[in-house]
């Protein structure tokens, strides 16, 4: 395993961060999460996007909001700290107040130790840029992206705040 090499090679590493998604976390057993945290892999990327299950299906995240409450729980119990990355507009149009608000529902109740925000995107080729051209998602307005945020922001309970 890579993690016992660094220690091998870097005694004094104390944390090994990485990228990791959902998926991921569900492949793993609760003793295995263990372990991986025991020898030092810890603050884990990883990619929720949204608390939405219609935006986590149109992405293809190949997991449900519930599911995803479930292994960043698992990732809780077995003491590793992981950042949330969220994308703002993935739900599209007209839904900005929605995804905002079950978004900051998944995090306030997981508590990750940092949140990472973007926009969604799409280059052409891919087969959210093929639904905004054919008219089947309609991207958020500037403004929706903005009421979006600032909605989530009035929702997030920071972990400082538990304290």
């Amino acid at each position: 395993m890579i993690a016992v090499k660094i220690h091998e090679y870097l005694p004094k590493v104390e944390t090994i961060a990485m990228y990791a998604s959902i998926k991921n976390i569900r492949g793993k057993s609760d003793e295995e999460l263990r372990r991986l945290r025991s020898l030092g892999i810890n603050e884990l990327n990883i990619g929720v996007e949204s608390g939405l299950d219609e935006a986590l299906s149109r992405m293809n995240k190949g997991y449900t909001a519930e599911e995803a409450l479930t292994e960043l729980a698992r990732l809780n119990a077995a003491g590793m700290d992981y950042g949330a990355n969220i994308i703002f507009g993935c739900a599209g149009e007209g839904h900005s107040r929605e995804n905002a608000e079950a978004t900051a529902r998944l995090l306030n109740e997981t508590k990750p130790y940092l949140i990472f925000t973007g926009t969604i995107h799409a280059d052409p080729g891919c087969p959210l840029y093929d639904d905004m051209q054919s008219g089947t998602f309609r991207e958020s307005t500037f403004g929706e992206y903005l009421e979006e945020e600032e909605r989530f922001l009035s929702l997030i309970w920071c972990r400082c705040m538990d304290t």
